[in-house]
C-alpha cells in the first residue's frame, strides 16, 4: 500500500488472542461449505469455557442461528440478541436468558447450529476489504477469526476476546477442494477431520488452489514451485532468527503463507496483508518474483514481512485496552525497523525514519498518554507516528534495554492489558532511572508538543 512521501507501509488488521489465565475453549463439530454458492452451515459444541462473570457470544451478523442447546440435556437454551441485537465489530452480541429475558450465567459448554450465505465476487470489487470480511470468489472461501464466523466469547470485564481455541472439526465441501483451518496442513478432498490441541485463531480458507510444502512450512494458492518457495522461506527464516535473538523469545513455529485475492482495489506495486498466527495472508504480491534466484528480498518486502512476523509477539495478546492499536500495530512496525536495519543496513533505516518523520509535519496527533478510545489511534497514527515513539525510546535508552522491555511486555501481556505504567515499570526493571523514564513519558507521551518532540528527535538521531 502506498502512502504519502513514498513511505511503504503494511495495512494490517490483527487478530490472534492469547491469555494464559484462561482455560482454552474447545470447539468440536462439523462444517458444510459450498464455495460456488457462498453457503456455510456449522454445527458446533463449545466446551471447556472458563467462568466469566460478564460476557457476550459474538457471531457474524451474516449467520442465522438455528438454535442453542444444552450440551447434556439437549434442551433448547433461550437467548437474547435475535431481535435488535447489538453489534460489536463484525458480530451480533448474544447472551443466554431465562424465560423473562434476564441474562443467565454462561455454562461450561453449549451447542449451536447456524448457517450463512455470502455474496460471490467473480471479477467484481467491493468498496472495501479487511480482515474481518468473509470473502467468497469463484475459487475460494476466506474467513478469519475477526469475522466471527465461529462463536467467539467476549469477556467484557477484562476486555478479552477468546478467539484462540482447540478444535476437532469435520469439514465437508460440495466438491473436491483444498481445505485449510489454522493449525493443520492443507488437505485435498471433500471430507476431512481436522484437529488441533494447540489453541489457535480459526482461519478458514477453502477452495480450488494448490500449495507447496517446505519442511512443514506451507505456501498456499501462490502457483509457485518448490525452489521458489525454498528461497522465500530462507529469507523468512532470517527474520525469525533475528527476532528470536534480539527479543530472547522463541520463534520456531511452522508457518503458513496464503495468497488471497482481495476484493478491494490494490494500487500497482502495492500489497495488503494480515495475519491469523501462524498464518499470514497477502494480496497483491507476485510470489514468483518475491525472491528471485541469487537475490534476497527487496528492502520494502523485508519491512512488509517483518511487520507481519512481528505479530508473533505483539498480536491479540496485546489487543485490549484503549491503547490496543499502539501495542498491536505500532510495535509491530517498530519491530520491522529492527529487522530492516539488520538486513538492509543503518543507512536504509535512517532514510526510512526521516521519511516517516517528514510525513508527520502536516499531521496533528494526540499525545499517546491522552488517548481515551482506540478509535483515536488512526491508521497513520498506528503505522507512522506510533513506531517513531518506540524508535525514540530505543534512541534514548539503547537497543539492549529496548529488547528486554519488549520481552517483558510480551510476557506481561499474557496476564493483563498493557499500559504506559507497565511500560514504565519494565523500563525501570531493566535499569532506566525513574527520573529518566518519567522525563521520556512527559516529553514524548504526555506533552501537548509530543509529536514535534518525536519528529525533532528522529531528525536529530537519524
Amino acid at each position: 500500500m502506498v502512502f504519502p512521501n513514498k513511505i511503504k507501509l503494511v495495512l494490517l488488521v490483527i487478530g490472534f488472542n492469547i491469555n494464559a489465565t484462561y482455560a482454552q475453549v474447545n470447539i468440536e463439530g462439523s462444517i458444510n461449505i459450498n464455495v460456488s454458492t457462498g453457503h456455510i452451515t456449522c454445527d458446533f459444541e463449545l466446551s471447556n469455557i472458563p467462568k466469566i462473570t460478564s460476557y457476550v457470544i459474538l457471531l457474524n451478523k451474516g449467520m442465522n442461528i438455528k438454535y442453542f442447546k444444552n450440551s447434556n440435556s439437549e434442551e433448547l437454551i433461550n437467548y437474547d440478541g435475535y431481535y435488535n441485537g447489538k453489534i460489536k465489530g463484525e458480530g451480533i452480541q448474544y447472551t443466554f436468558a431465562d424465560n423473562f429475558r434476564n441474562n443467565i450465567e454462561l455454562p461450561n459448554s453449549f451447542k449451536i447450529s447456524y448457517s450463512g450465505a455470502f455474496p460471490i465476487y467473480n471479477n467484481e470489487l467491493a468498496s472495501f476489504d479487511y480482515k474481518g470480511k468473509i470473502v467468497v470468489n469463484e475459487k475460494t472461501f476466506r474467513a478469519s477469526e475477526q469475522s466471527k464466523w465461529y462463536p467467539v466469547i467476549y469477556d467484557i470485564e477484562n476486555d478479552r476476546l477468546l478467539e484462540n481455541v482447540t478444535y476437532s472439526i469435520k469439514v465437508t465441501t460440495a466438491s473436491d477442494n483444498t481445505i485449510f483451518i489454522n493449525g493443520n496442513p492443507p488437505t485435498n478432498g471433500n471430507n476431512t477431520l481436522l484437529k488441533s490441541k494447540k489453541a489457535v485463531p480459526l482461519l478458514l480458507f477453502v477452495g480450488d488452489y494448490d500449495y507447496v510444502n517446505e519442511n512443514g512450512n506451507y505456501i498456499l494458492n501462490a502457483n509457485i514451485d518448490t525452489p521458489t518457495s525454498s528461497r522465500i522461506f530462507k529469507e523468512i527464516e532470517k527474520i525469525k532468527q533475528i527476532y528470536a535473538e534480539k527479543l530472547k523469545l522463541e520463534f520456531d513455529d511452522d508457518i503458513f503463507i496464503i495468497k488471497h485475492r482481495a476484493v478491494k482495489p490494490i494500487p500497482q506495486g502495492g500489497a495488503w496483508g494480515f495475519n491469523s498466527y501462524p498464518s499470514f495472508l497477502f494480496a497483491g504480491l507476485d510470489f514468483s518474483q518475491l525472491v528471485v534466484e541469487g537475490h534476497t528480498m527487496s528492502p520494502k518486502n523485508v519491512l512488509f514481512f517483518a511487520h507481519e512476523l512481528g505479530h508473533n509477539y505483539f498480536g491479540n495478546n496485546v489487543n485490549s485496552g484503549k491503547l490496543s492499536w499502539f501495542w498491536v500495530e505500532s510495535t509491530a512496525q517498530f519491530l520491522s525497523f529492527i529487522i530492516a536495519q539488520e538486513i538492509n543496513g543503518k543507512e536504509f533505516i535512517d532514510k526510512t525514519l526521516v521519511q516517516y518523520a517528514g510525513a508527520l509535519k502536516t499531521r496533528a496527533f494526540k499525545p499517546l498518554a491522552t488517548i481515551e478510545n482506540p478509535k483515536e489511534i488512526s491508521l497513520e497514527y498506528r503505522l507512522i507516528y506510533g513506531p517513531l515513539i518506540w524508535q525514540c525510546f530505543k534512541d534514548i535508552f539503547g537497543a539492549d534495554i529496548t529488547y528486554k522491555v519488549l520481552n517483558e511486555l510480551v510476557n506481561v501481556s499474557e496476564q493483563e492489558t498493557l499500559s504506559i505504567e507497565i511500560w514504565k515499570k519494565a523500563a525501570i526493571k531493566y535499569g532506566v532511572e525513574n527520573e529518566k523514564i518519567n522525563e521520556f513519558v512527559t516529553n514524548f507521551l504526555k506533552d501537548s508538543n509530543a509529536m514535534n518532540n518525536v519528529v525533532d528527535s528522529i531528525i536529530k538521531n537519524h
